[in-house]
């Protein structure tokens, strides 16, 4: 999807800018406040971000979330206790695109910019990546593999390869775990010590 989305940016030059992509993005004001310094837009994303997640969770303890949590588990069980399930997935397929599309709209917002070297498939690896090593079954789970990402990235750049290196050896340790990510992790050693 991603390596469609990223050629059809280039067949309406346009609408996209084509290659060069669309510069001079105006940051929005919010009523007479202004997003123009780096500190205010950085407290607009963190409102954006809980707002976000307060929705998450939210939907995820829901009958909703619950609906999305069964069809994942077991799909023809559902369909058999009369669920629409198409429908349930539909449903939770245009959520996740209207809260990848708040995102994306940050990070356009952030650059003043976007071009299609901004979506390319590595880039779309890295968000893989995130969700797998926070926590698939968990609302917190990509929230902690952001974090342990960004981190790597940002402190780990020196030799070359060192951030990747160290994100392969964290995603090894997630996947002989069970692949429950961090967050799995952590639960199952909290049950452990707790029923000692």
């Amino acid at each position: 999807v991603g390596q469609i989305a990223y050629n059809a940016l280039f067949a309406a030059p346009g609408v996209t800018g084509g290659d060069a992509g669309i510069a001079g993005v105006v940051r929005p004001a919010i009523w007479s406040l202004t997003l123009n310094s780096e500190v205010a837009f950085m407290w607009a994303a963190f409102v954006v971000f809980a707002l976000v997640l307060v929705f998450v969770e939210v939907v995820d303890r829901s009958p909703l979330g619950a609906s999305f949590r069964s069809i994942g588990q077991n799909e023809q069980f559902m369909e058999a206790h009369g669920y629409h399930v198409k429908r349930l997935m539909l449903i939770a397929f245009g959520l996740s695109s209207i809260l990848a599309a708040v995102g994306g709209l940050l990070l356009v917002f952030y650059y003043e910019s976007i071009s299609p070297g901004q979506i390319t498939l590595s880039a779309s690896g890295v968000f893989f990546l995130v969700v797998l090593l926070g926590g698939v079954n968990s609302v917190w789970g990509p929230v902690l593999g952001a974090a342990v990402v960004s981190y790597v990235s940002a402190e780990f750049v020196n030799p070359p390869g060192l951030s990747a290196f160290i994100m392969g050896c964290l995603l090894v340790l997630v996947a002989a775990s069970g692949g429950k990510g961090f967050v799995g992790i952590g639960r199952a050693a909290v049950e452990r010590w707790t029923t000692r």
